[in-house]
């Protein structure tokens, strides 16, 4: 029994023990991530400006037989969903919260000079595609337009990590590799490419420009903390990267593709009618020019003579398209349940206007979910942003808190003022509620008006 199962399970030692041993999966090579990033960047695009690749390029590489269609349609629902969430979330966004109001306002002005609105939006639109974003901190100088501290968004593929083989979150360093083109001796018409490869630890950064060592670009910084901020989108278990929203949606978004071109093949050569001619002369009169045989001009004013025992016949197709929008309506249906996003219909938005608060949150249930779950991930790094920020600034971080609309959905205002009215709900509560960030100068504003009897 012993033997069965160290030959199904692991081996046995000498002294009788067995050891589980379970088959390793091989870790994703970075070619391979990379691969997959600029396919997810593909498909929130529709297409690749600088490769000329589409949807539609891996698509006919993942079906080799499959034949080149002459309509080769793409409704871009990735995208669509993809916006949606990240506007959810973006304009979830609130601030901070620092204990140190001092510290709090250093790093306010930092974000700000960074062009924190911008910064934010284009961090979460790395998330969502690419399954993760990383903020570099470089140090710049005082005098710079962005402050002494200089936020870098950085491409993802560019980035590699290097964690501890025994703890995922033990990050060791963070390579950054890319290339770049530099100006020949002045001369623009003649580009040199070079590699550009960096790499950062908790006591320096270290470049190299093919391959060889670059004093001007290292340096030795002592923050005691890599200055890169990791930015997960979701967590799958197990992984050192985060997961893209994209790629979930990519073989629902090729079914689909499918089947508009499909649909739209059906449509040109089977949804007009067809005009037969037997036993016609057809002379160069009846042509659109008036000199060429074989030709017909049948467009409106226009006739066509014809003797003896010749007809002319138009055939219209018995084509049924029915069964064919059926399947389209359900995968549609299945690929905005698979993205967590409700489908949108020209009917169901002409009675948004009679739902209720209570009834758009339960049509907006998973992409709340989702949100939410992202608010909490996307939070944490924010957090650790800010106290990098202070320590970089030579302040000493303090405690930081991250501040999003519970409400994701804007909040029902007759409901909050039923409650409020029975008492179930304080005015402060309607007004976190509310997004309203200055809840005590709210309140003051109120006490003033009512003891004035003005409200204006």
């Amino acid at each position: 029994m012993s033997f069965i199962l160290s030959r199904l399970f692991g081996r046995q030692h000498n002294s009788g023990s067995t050891i589980l041993t379970f088959p390793e999966e091989q870790p994703e090579t970075q070619d391979k991530r990379c691969a997959d990033i600029i396919k997810w960047w593909t498909y929130y695009h529709g297409s690749d400006s600088a490769t000329g690749r589409s949807q539609w390029t891996y698509l006919y590489e993942r079906f080799d037989t499959l034949p080149r269609r002459e309509i080769e349609d793409v409704e871009n629902h990735t995208r669509i969903c993809t916006d949606r969430l990240r506007r959810l979330l973006v304009n979830s966004w609130r601030g901070f919260e620092f204990d140190d109001d001092h510290t709090g306002s250093r790093i306010i002005e930092t974000l700000n000079r960074n062009r924190w609105p911008q910064f934010l939006n284009l961090v979460i639109l790395y998330g969502k595609v690419t399954g993760d974003a990383f903020i570099k901190l470089a140090p710049s100088q005082p005098e710079s337009r962005f402050g002494p501290v200089r936020l870098i968004l950085l491409d993802s593929e560019a980035v590699e990590i290097d964690v501890s083989p025994h703890d995922r979150n033990d990050v060791r360093s963070v390579t950054v590799s890319y290339d770049f083109f530099e100006d020949n001796e002045g001369n623009r018409e003649h580009h040199r490419r070079h590699s550009y490869r960096e790499i950062l630890d908790g006591e320096s950064v270290t470049a190299f420009i093919d391959d060889d060592y670059a004093p001007e670009y290292s340096y030795d910084h002592n923050l005691g903390f890599i200055p890169v901020v990791h930015v997960r989108n979701l967590d799958y278990g197990g992984g050192v990267y985060g997961e893209s929203y994209v790629g979930r949606l990519i073989n629902a978004q090729d079914s689909i593709n499918l089947l508009v071109s499909d649909l739209l093949d059906i449509v040109r050569y089977d949804g007009h009618k067809t005009t037969i001619f037997q036993n016609v002369n057809i002379d160069k009169g009846a042509s659109r020019d008036g000199a060429t045989s074989g030709e017909v001009d049948l467009s409106t004013g226009k006739g066509l003579v014809v003797k003896g025992d010749g007809k002319v016949y138009k055939l219209d197709h018995q084509h049924d398209l029915g069964a064919a929008l059926q399947e389209y309506d359900r995968k549609l249906d299945a690929f905005y349940d698979l993205a967590g996003v409700p489908r949108f219909s020209h009917e169901m938005v002409s009675h948004l206007g009679n739902l209720s608060g209570r009834a758009i949150e339960r049509l907006y249930q998973d992409a709340i979910e989702s949100t939410r779950e992202a608010q909490t991930l996307y939070g944490e790094s924010f957090c650790e942003l800010a106290n990098k920020i202070a320590v970089m600034l030579g302040r000493d971080p303090s405690a930081v808190n991250v501040l999003w609309n519970t409400d994701v959905i804007s909040a029902d205002i007759e409901t909050l003022a039923r409650e409020h009215e029975i008492g179930a709900r304080s005015i402060r509560s309607v007004m976190r509620k509310l997004g309203i960030s200055d809840i005590e100068y709210m309140c003051k504003e109120i006490e003033d008006e009512r003891l004035t009897g003005s409200g204006l």
